[in-house]
């Protein structure tokens, strides 16, 4: 079994084979003057040989690295959250593999830590990516702070840390589909944030697509909001009530004027008009319905088929597992 650290560093990694050595070297040489430390790399599935180079890392540098396999893609957030229960540092970041927030800066955040924050969240400066990304991103963190009954910090960066009492707090939810920006406004404790530089990514592609953004934006809030139930329900209020007026025109049309509503047009207006509204209903309950489905299931949130690292007995009783190996 390995000693407790100071300092845990979760890194979730999917197809970053080219980022993840001169990633391993920057932290290295941040962390090392600050403590004990251990860097947690969760492959989530990568398609590339991202497991192979975190291999090689981690027999390079045993005493100080976790290498975990997902044995499929399960999401970045379920990755956290798998290398959060490795996690023995008093001091636990996240932190993403694409180099957009620089390692140099995480002494800050141990340092906010330190001065008794529970959790410190890192928020984007001036993004330097393409227009497109720019605009979607800030479409979607208005989209969030619309839907959600809880305060999220808008514009925030999946680097943050945290102590071991905010840390177990995370772990305590059994959300099936986790939202770590969601679940740290929930868990509430003593929060700040730190501005941070936002680079273009070093290597490779984003896996955060417009469709997934929106998903990610849909399971924010049916998770942590009434807000489309409620949008549900007025739309059918609105339905009910644009029919009912549309009604009395007809009426008064014909007893005072003595016109009659002719045509199949305006009935087939109305009737997709009303179709449509219902079937949103019906779509808004289905998820939410769909989502009490899951979450009674009870299954865990993912298999780990690999762990290079660590103590052996604690991921088996957090995970069910096929494989381990140090």
């Amino acid at each position: 079994m390995k000693s407790k650290k100071q300092i845990s560093v979760v890194l979730p990694v999917f197809n970053e084979n080219a980022n993840l050595m001169p990633l391993f070297a920057r932290l290295e040489k941040t962390l090392r003057p600050l403590g004990e430390f251990e860097i947690i790399f969760v492959d989530d599935g990568s398609r590339d040989n991202s497991y192979e180079v975190l291999s090689r890392l981690f027999h390079l540098h045993p005493e100080n690295t976790q290498v975990v396999r997902h044995a499929r893609n399960f999401g970045q957030h379920v990755a956290l959250l798998t290398g959060l229960e490795m996690a023995s540092g008093q001091t636990v970041i996240f932190m993403d593999c694409d180099l957009q927030q620089s390692p140099e800066e995480l002494p800050l955040f141990i340092g906010k830590v330190n001065e008794g924050f529970d959790c410190v969240i890192g928020v984007r400066g001036p993004q330097k990516g393409s227009f497109f990304k720019r605009l979607s991103s800030t479409l979607f963190w208005m989209g969030i702070s619309r839907l959600s009954n809880t305060r999220i910090v808008p514009h925030q960066v999946m680097t943050r840390a945290f102590n071991q009492s905010f840390a177990k707090a995370l772990l305590s939810m059994g959300d099936v589909e986790p939202f770590l920006a969601g679940m740290c406004a929930w868990v509430g404790m003593r929060q700040t944030t730190l501005t941070v530089e936002h680079e273009v990514r070093a290597a490779g592609k984003t896996s955060y697509s417009l469709g997934r953004m929106i998903r990610l934006m849909w399971t924010a809030s049916t998770g942590y909001s009434m807000f489309p139930l409620k949008m549900a329900t007025a739309l059918g209020l609105l339905s009910a009530t644009g029919s009912f007026l549309l009604g009395l025109y007809f009426m008064y049309q014909k007893a005072v004027n003595g016109l009659g509503i002719t045509g199949w047009a305006s009935l087939m207006v109305s009737v997709f008009f009303a179709s449509g509204v219902q079937l949103i209903v019906l779509g808004v309950m289905g998820e939410y319905i769909g989502r009490t489905f899951w979450q009674t299931l009870n299954r865990p949130r993912k298999i780990v088929d690999q762990h290079l690292g660590g103590d052996q007995a604690t991921l088996l009783s957090f995970i069910p597992s096929t494989k381990t190996a140090s």
